[in-house]
C-alpha cells in the first residue's frame, strides 16, 4: 500500500487523537480527503451514517481496516489484544455490518475512478497505434485486444453462428 493513499472515516466520537477523524497511519486528519469512503461529508452527516452500538475503539479499527491495516497494528493502535480484533470481526455483527459497508463503499469510489481513466488510456494506446516503432505499436495492439477480451468475443460469436 502507498503511503500516499489516505482514506479517512469519521468516528461516531472524539478520540484521543483528534477530532474523531484518523488517517491510515493512526494521525488526526485535518482535512477532507477526495475519495474517502463518506465522500467528504460532514462531522455531522458521518456520524448519523455509523451504527449504534460501536465503541471509539471498534470504529477506530473498523478505519485501520479499511485502509488494510494489519488485524495485530489494529489491536495496538485501538488498545485491546489481537483476539478481540479477531472476535469484532466475526462475531459482532454491528462491526461486520459496517466494516462491510465501507468496503463497498471504498470499492464503488475506485470503480468510479478506473471509468474515469478508461477514455485517457484509450487515447494513449490510440496515440501509441500510430507509433513510426513497431515495438510500441505492437504493444498498443495487443494491449487493446488483451483488454477487450476478443478470444472470448470471437468464440461467443462462433457459438452464436452454430
Amino acid at each position: 500500500m502507498s503511503d500516499e493513499t489516505v482514506i479517512a472515516v469519521t468516528t461516531s466520537a472524539p478520540s484521543a487523537n483528534g477530532p474523531g477523524r484518523i488517517d491510515a497511519r493512526g494521525g488526526p486528519m485535518s482535512q477532507n480527503v477526495p475519495g474517502r469512503p463518506n465522500g467528504g461529508a460532514t462531522r455531522n452527516e458521518a456520524v448519523a451514517q455509523l451504527p449504534a452500538g460501536l465503541s471509539d475503539a471498534q470504529c477506530r479499527a473498523i478505519e485501520l481496516l479499511i485502509v488494510g491495516t494489519l488485524p495485530g497494528k489494529v489491536a495496538k493502535r485501538c488498545g485491546v489484544d489481537r483476539r478481540t480484533v479477531y472476535r469484532w470481526r466475526h462475531e459482532c455483527e454491528p462491526f461486520r455490518a459496517e466494516l462491510e459497508r465501507l468496503r463497498r463503499e471504498m470499492w464503488a469510489a475506485s470503480a468510479d475512478q478506473m471509468r474515469a481513466m478508461i477514455c485517457k488510456s484509450l487515447s494513449v494506446l490510440a496515440v501509441e497505434l500510430d507509433n513510426v516503432y513497431d515495438n510500441s505499436r505492437f504493444r498498443a495492439a495487443s494491449t487493446i485486444l488483451r483488454v477487450a477480451n476478443v478470444r472470448k468475443l470471437i468464440e461467443s460469436e462462433m457459438t452464436e453462428r452454430e
